[in-house]
């Protein structure tokens, strides 16, 4: 707020000495909800907002992903195709969720995604489906995600040679950068609009929450 006159250290103060509100941090609770504020100073209303929002677990997941990513190279340097594969499988799904975790419309998707499959299929809606991100990346999520159980669990061979596994881990690096973007650059930087699906009807010029939009209509 901006002092309206020159106020002494423990002075008493009251809303009729400031004149403007420049900046509002909102509580820790509330901390990466999109809103819009309003305050009331004498007759002069000042109005601040976010509208767009990250979750702040997406900075751990992203660190994670890394470690995997990290331990998949160093696997693939040492010839163990069965590790590399494995932690891949890992840092790639972790890069998906922290780029769910990095766009508002999708933080509820990403923390109530406690199965692989789950996760998965709302990587593939968003990026593909409704086209809001690289839909290379999901491929690279069903390719690694089919890998898996035939590197850890044995199940049939793993049919692989280094060639397609350089191309697989070259992608998880472009991956890397581009999640890294969301997660981490101001909030200016990031994409202006997504592309959503109506959770109902709605009417032109409706003021709409997050309850109007969905990924997947209908609970399929």
């Amino acid at each position: 707020m901006m002092a309206a006159r020159p106020v002494k250290a423990g002075e008493v103060i009251t809303h009729t000495d400031f004149t403007e509100i420049n900046s509002y941090t909102p509580p820790e609770e509330s901390a990466n909800v999109p809103h819009i504020t309003g305050f009331l100073t004498g007759d002069t209303w000042f109005f601040t907002y976010r509208l767009g929002g990250r979750d702040p677990a997406r900075h751990e997941t992203l660190e994670a992903a890394r470690e995997f990513f990290a331990t998949a190279q160093d696997a693939f340097a040492a010839e163990r195709l069965r590790a590399c594969v494995d932690n891949a499988t890992s840092a790639v799904e972790l890069f998906a969720k922290t780029e769910l975790l990095s766009c508002a419309p999708t933080i509820e998707f990403a923390r109530k995604s406690a199965s692989h499959r789950a996760l998965s299929a709302a990587y593939n809606v968003w990026t593909r489906r409704l086209e809001n991100g690289d839909p290379r990346f999901a491929e690279l999520l069903n390719r690694l995600t089919a890998l898996r159980p035939k590197a850890r669990y044995l199940e049939r061979s793993l049919d692989l040679d280094d060639d397609e596994v350089r191309q697989l881990l070259d992608l998880l690096g472009e991956m890397e950068r581009h999640v890294a973007h969301l997660a981490e650059a101001p909030l200016h930087e990031l994409p202006g609009r997504y592309n959503l699906i109506a959770a109902r009807p709605l009417k032109a010029g409706e003021l709409v929450g997050a309850d109007a939009s969905t990924l997947f209509p209908n609970n399929s």
